[in-house]
């Protein structure tokens, strides 16, 4: 039997304040939500123009409720210079949808009395990459799961915290993956094994995997760029936050899993949809708290959104090249997942998502990806086009078009920045002396910097190399990539001793060198 603690009862009165706004019974499609049979039409019809107008070139999407699998569609290409048409068992990239499945893992373990979701980690395995011992030392899988670790999303060799645990909310894969790294440890078993045998033979997902052998045989999609270019990637390193591959079928069986009662019982299904925290700060640049008396929240492994008499469990995955989403209305006790081959996809989540569940206008807010009936969408798809094609002042046009229509868009003006920037180096090269290349050249955690063929190349671990393009001695364009760049620090020496990755939403990351230099 799970056994609640008090810190599972403490949470009682978070759960009763995140659910007291439940008074004004509103749908999205007013008093009553549509047939399964006008939604399958809807998508039907719909789904093929919105990856037209939005660029996305591949989609698979699938419906069910609580018993079952109500449809489930894939659409368009896996590979836009080869034409291939999806498969039925074609594998997307899941990205941060790995998390809910993650936290089933654990969450099952908990529940047969093998740890408990309030033990100090470090009792199993200490967090050595962390650089305060006495902050790791408070980390458990509660804390982890719920994203109040305090940690940065993802980290370099050496982690700093960003504040002390179980003080606000911070979305962090790193919790996770030292969290994967426990489990194996106590149960001697990889993270693709614990997978097997507590949730994809126990619910069928036949097609999904967290990584594999060079050996077998996998059919897996291709992700593209904003511009629908192919990215090929390797094998992923088996990664508990971001590494599955699975299908729309499959992840549906295994949310239908989750809320029937076949993966956990009736206690441990209330207190994992129970809100652990409430999202109350501007962690993705939203402006929160929300409207409407609406509350965003995230319990052990989901996000929570309340609007109105509708409590939706929700995720969302972001690896690049690979989008998704997946919403769960506990109300209608309908759901939907979907996942796209590309970067454009969350351009079209509210779409997708919304005639299944309801409003999720709030959720979106928080996520801040700009939707692509918005023409400052196509005003950025235009200027990227112009990039590409290296015309410059037709890019700036499209850019400043888009401030004029946004003018306190630090993103936008971010973006005239190092457009501006580009057009400089591309003209005015910077000279890059010898000693400054040796000094940046080596590993810094997942990410490499190498000289070859008269070249500095940046490659971060699975993904393809960039050329580097250097803006000064310390800092550089990243190729053709124009949503990020990076610089590095230098110790008292002048030695180089840390990448500093800088993305265009003002979002910053840190990959210290390692500690053997290559």
């Amino acid at each position: 039997m799970f056994h609640f603690t008090n810190n599972m009862r403490s949470n009682v009165s978070l759960l009763c304040t995140f659910l007291a706004a439940l008074l004004l019974p509103t749908f999205l499609y007013g008093q009553t939500e549509p047939s399964m049979k006008q939604l399958i039409q809807h998508y039907s019809d719909d789904v093929p123009k919105l990856m037209e107008t939005s660029h996305v070139p591949g989609i698979s999407l699938a419906l069910f409720d609580k018993n079952k699998v109500l449809w489930h569609q894939n659409w368009g290409v896996s590979n836009t210079e080869k034409h291939s048409a999806i498969e039925t068992n074609m594998m997307f990239e899941a990205a941060s949808l790995s998390k809910p499945v993650f936290a089933a893992i654990v969450l099952r373990l908990a529940s047969r009395g093998e740890f408990s979701l309030d033990q100090p980690l470090h009792t199993i395995l200490p967090f050595t990459r962390a650089t305060d011992q006495s902050l790791a030392k408070q980390l458990t899988a509660r804390v982890i799961l719920s994203h109040q670790t305090g940690l940065p999303n993802w980290g370099g060799e050496y982690i700093d915290f960003i504040e002390s645990p179980k003080t606000s909310f911070h979305y962090s894969g790193e919790g996770y993956v030292y969290l994967q790294k426990v489990l194996e440890k106590m149960t001697g078993k990889s993270l693709q094994e614990l997978a097997e045998s507590e949730i994809f033979d126990v619910v069928g997902m036949k097609n999904s995997q967290f990584t594999w052998t060079p050996n077998e045989r996998i059919n897996r999609i291709t992700g593209h760029d904003r511009l629908s270019n192919p990215m090929n990637r390797g094998i992923p390193e088996a990664n508990a936050a971001s590494s599955l591959h699975t299908t729309s079928r499959d992840y549906a069986k295994f949310v239908m899993a989750w809320f029937k009662g076949t993966l956990f019982d009736a206690d441990l299904i209330a207190q994992a949809q129970s809100p652990e925290i409430l999202i109350t700060g501007d962690e993705r640049n939203a402006k929160l708290p929300l409207p409407n008396g609406s509350r965003l929240a995230w319990t052990l492994g989901w996000g929570l959104q309340q609007q109105n008499n509708h409590v939706i469990s929700w995720h969302w995955g972001d690896n690049g090249v690979f989008k998704a989403f997946v919403a769960w209305n506990s109300w209608t006790n309908r759901g939907m997942v979907y996942f796209s081959n590309s970067e454009n996809g969350l351009s079209i989540a509210k779409k997708l998502v919304e005639p299944v569940v309801g409003n999720m206008a709030n959720t979106f807010h928080f996520l801040n990806y700009t939707q692509s009936d918005n023409k400052i969408w196509h005003l950025e798809h235009a200027a990227l086009l112009a990039l590409k094609n290296k015309h410059w002042q037709e890019a700036q046009s499209y850019y400043q078009k888009m401030q004029s229509r946004s003018p306190n868009n630090d993103q936008i003006a971010r973006r005239i920045t190092w457009l501006q920037e580009r057009i400089r180096v591309l003209n005015e090269s910077f000279v890059l002396s010898e000693e400054n290349r040796n000094c940046i050249v080596g590993q810094y955690g997942p990410r490499q910097i190498k000289w070859e063929n008269g070249r500095l190349y940046y490659q971060r671990r699975g993904n393809q190399p960039h050329k580097l393009l250097p803006i000064s001695a310390t800092q550089f364009l990243v190729g053709d990539l124009t949503d990020f760049k990076i610089s590095f620090s230098t110790d008292e020496k002048g030695i180089c001793n840390a990448i500093v990755g800088h993305y265009i939403s003002g979002e910053q990351d840190r990959s210290p060198r390692s500690t053997t230099r290559h």
